[in-house]
């Protein structure tokens, strides 16, 4: 079995990124405290027990000599169950959040599925899907 096992984002403020997937998601947040106390270098967002996002902060991917506006990701893309998809799209609303492309039907890994697309604080592009099978 493969599957995705974690991304990485350079992130230019940490913790509205972390508040960001976590709200999106209802995720849980792994290290906070930790990396609050400058014992670790960076959180997680936990999306589920297979697949985590690193937060990295300015003072990381600075080191890398990368730029967070220049990042190589196009987007990627998170499935969800079909009775998440409602309260998901419903909570974008609510926050404001801007989607900018969809619901439209696309292609992924799947098949096709209903799907948005909306930025997050950081500029990169996410994609939310719903496999109706």
């Amino acid at each position: 079995m493969i599957y995705l096992d974690h991304i990485v984002l350079n992130v230019t403020d940490v913790k509205a990124s972390v508040d960001f997937y976590q709200n999106l998601l209802s995720a849980s947040v792994e290290n906070w405290q930790a990396y609050e106390k400058g014992l670790l270098k960076f959180p997680s967002v936990r999306v589920s027990a297979t697949f985590v996002i690193d937060m990295f902060p300015p003072a990381m991917w600075q080191q890398q000599k990368s730029d967070c506006s220049a990042n190589n990701i196009n987007h990627f893309c998170f499935a969800v169950a079909i009775d998440q998809w409602q309260s998901i799209y419903e909570s974008l609303q609510q926050q404001e959040i801007e989607i900018i492309r969809g619901p439209g039907v696309y292609w992924g890994a799947q098949g096709d599925a209903t799907a948005i697309y909306i930025n997050d604080p950081d500029g990169n592009e996410v994609e939310i899907r719903k496999y109706d099978q």
